[in-house]
């Protein structure tokens, strides 16, 4: 949530895409998990529609839904 609002780019649907290339490896880095954890989590998030995996970045399709699914 942190990288879109501080940093991503918003596109024409509205949806905001993150401003770097990210890794699973630099996302578990940030956050203080493990690789396999946030490929977990972002299947869970792309599963929901919250987020778009794309080559080499993540779209955030759905600010509020993510957020609302980080406080779970």
């Amino acid at each position: 949530m942190r990288l879109a609002t501080d940093g991503g780019t918003t596109l024409a649907d509205g949806s905001i895409r993150l401003a770097a290339p990210l890794t699973q490896g630099d996302l578990a880095a940030m956050i203080g998990c493990t690789r396999q954890s946030v490929n977990k989590l972002l299947g869970l998030f792309s599963d929901d529609g919250l987020i778009r995996l794309e080559r080499d970045r993540i779209i955030v399709v759905d600010l509020d839904g993510l957020k609302r699914a980080a406080h779970r």
